[in-house]
């Protein structure tokens, strides 16, 4: 392994890319080792530049809190699996390759941690790749950087030919404008009827008190009149979610992506930080309405028991992890653009010995994406659930030394051509009635038609 100081002098892009390029000639082949060379730049705006680029080898990744963003163009190393059984051996690795080093790698997983089926075919279990190119804003300050990890000298040669490829565009990169696009057609995996006996079926099993929750998901097809640029779909996405984490993975001509409002787990040495997020309501018409809502988010006792189902069953699973619980902060409620959430954040101090993928066997899936207790909500999503839920409600985010980052990527869409697959679910608990929860569905659906040009309308969602 080896990091190779960076260079501090700012400077603009086309000045970080020669100087780049001119200590990159300077390396030598020496082994499977990872060669790092970075150069501070000015600050540029990361979605756009990446907008510009070629479809194909691209991701993203920005904290919710916007103190990192990561942007990546081609892949030096990638490590994957294709069932739970192989996620400690690739969260081992990508640690490994990466101690001592700046360097991060950004990807996740799926929701059951399997290889996905349908459009998600060439999606793994899971996937994390350290970008051969990669553009940073870490607390305010830019940077570029070269990755190059080759375990042949033929493999070294390919991967400064790929960078040099992609350092003569990398300069003159235009994005282009975001295009209003229009729904051809749109099909629902589940039309109001079938999730009228689904919730149905859920409330039987939970007054028989064979479950607590189930979150039910539910797939919505779009055919586009576009193929919309999904890097100016996720800017959009972003502008009007700037309290979300937003991500983009490109695979095989394939696109997920999207602004998700949820922390799975942020990992920074022995200090873990995770949080409770359930409970959902929409904004309102008016600042009174809106204010109206947000009391009944905090005092409805369905979505008050529902939250507190998601924050105990975190607390639990947290048990065997940590040392010691450091604070369980009184809930807040989470403003989105669409909807508002109940939130409580919980900071714990982890056993040093406890690797990071022991935290995330721990917490995944929450009760806040699949239900409790899990494994029956699971056996009764794997039953009545008509989609592959793919990477929808697994996770995305950056992993680097004693440190890791992760979303729970919901509110997300698949992206392949012109065709566009958008998410949503929400938790069954006692009380639940259909209709109610066939609304909050539509609700999280109206950033992603937003984002892509669709105008939505009040009748559409009941929701301004």
């Amino acid at each position: 392994m080896s990091s190779i100081s960076p260079i501090k002098t700012l400077s603009s892009l086309a000045s970080g890319i020669d100087t780049l390029l001119q200590r990159l000639a300077l390396c030598r082949y020496s082994g499977n080792r990872l060669v790092r060379l970075e150069a501070h730049i000015e600050a540029r705006d990361i979605l756009q530049w990446l907008a510009g680029l070629p479809r194909g080898e691209r991701c993203y990744f920005s904290c919710r809190d916007q103190s990192l963003t990561l942007a990546g163009v081609g892949v030096a190393i990638e490590l994957k699996s294709s069932s739970p059984a192989g996620m400690p051996r690739v969260f081992a690795q990508a640690e490994e390759l990466v101690k001592d080093t700046k360097a991060l790698w950004l990807g996740g997983s799926s929701f059951s941690g399997r290889a996905g089926a349908y459009q998600w075919q060439g999606f793994p279990g899971a996937r994390f790749v350290l970008p051969l190119i990669e553009l940073r804003q870490e607390q305010g300050s830019f940077s570029l950087a070269f990755n190059l990890c080759a375990d042949s000298f033929a493999q070294w040669q390919e991967q400064q030919l790929a960078i040099h490829s992609y350092c003569s565009l990398l300069a003159q990169v235009e994005a282009p404008g975001l295009k209003q696009t229009q729904i051809v057609s749109r099909h629902n995996s589940v039309d109001e009827e079938l999730w009228q006996q689904q919730v149905d079926e859920s409330l039987e099993l939970i007054s028989r008190g064979d479950l607590q929750k189930v979150v039910l998901a539910r797939e919505v097809a779009l055919e586009l009149s576009e193929c919309p640029n999904p890097m100016l779909v996720l800017a959009a996405l972003e502008a009007a979610n700037p309290e979300c984490y937003s991500f983009a993975i490109e695979l095989e001509g394939t696109c997920f992506m999207g602004c998700s409002p949820e922390r799975l787990l942020k990992r920074r040495s022995a200090e873990l930080k995770t949080e409770a997020l359930a409970g959902t309501v929409r904004r309102g018409l008016s600042k009174t309405e809106d204010i109206a809502l947000e009391k009944l988010l905090l005092e409805d006792p369905k979505l008050v028991h529902e939250h507190k189902l998601v924050a105990q069953a975190i607390q639990e699973s947290l048990v065997p992890v940590t040392a010691r619980l450091e604070s369980s902060e009184p809930v807040k409620v989470l403003k989105l653009n669409r909807v508002q959430h109940r939130c409580q954040p919980l900071t714990a101090i982890i056993h040093p010995s406890v690797a990071t993928s022991d935290l995330y066997s721990c917490i995944h899936p929450t009760p806040a994406i699949c239900g409790f207790p899990s494994t029956k909500a699971l056996a009764l999503i794997n039953d009545i659930e008509p989609i592959c839920r793919g990477w929808y409600s697994g996770s995305v985010g950056v992993l680097g030394h004693a440190y890791c980052e992760l979303s729970v990527a919901i509110r997300s869409a698949l992206i392949i051509k012109n065709r566009l697959w958008l998410y949503s679910g929400v938790g069954i608990v006692e009380g639940s009635v259909a209709g109610e929860e066939w609304q909050e569905l539509e609700s999280k659906l109206e950033s992603m038609l937003q984002a892509i040009g669709y105008k939505v309308f009040t009748k559409d969602c009941n929701v301004q």
